[in-house]
């Protein structure tokens, strides 16, 4: 297996209801992917931990109906937690054919973009799906929401 846990008990997600999710876009920026999602300590009912994870300059995202699921690539690399796929098939995949590969320095995919600032990112939730996310960064915070 290829990949490292990112985070601790907060990206967790057995048992964790469908995360609620935003993308927010701006003429001349990449998208932001933000999804919430109770924390494991979460009791169950009314206002509880909530974690918050922002996927910044996003390139990619998926999500992928349990009931159906497949990965496009690394099937050995899945966690009901936030997880990183470190030697990511589908990243090298995008690496090997961005139009600016062709023209790019060394070790960069675009203009100021190397190729190690590129992350891919997988999460599962019980019952509902996975999401993959390829993107430049990541932050994680911990918050309180109420949960139905």
């Amino acid at each position: 297996m290829t990949h490292r846990r990112v985070g601790g008990d907060e990206t967790r997600t057995r048992y964790t209801p469908a995360p609620r999710i935003t993308v927010a876009a701006r003429a001349g920026s990449l998208p932001t992917l933000t999804m919430e999602f109770p924390c494991a300590a979460w009791s169950g009912t009314g206002p509880g931990p909530t974690t918050r994870l922002t996927f910044a300059e996003v390139f990619e995202y998926r999500f992928i109906e349990s009931k159906i699921a497949y990965f496009e690539s690394n099937s050995e690399d899945f966690a009901f937690a936030l997880i990183e796929v470190v030697d990511s098939q589908l990243k090298e995949r995008m690496l090997g054919r961005g139009w600016y590969r062709n023209i790019a320095p060394d070790n960069e995919w675009m203009p100021g973009v190397r190729d190690a600032d590129l992350h891919h990112y997988r999460i599962g939730f019980d019952e509902h799906g996975h999401y993959e996310v390829v993107c430049l960064g990541i932050d994680i915070a911990e918050t309180t929401s109420e949960w139905v």
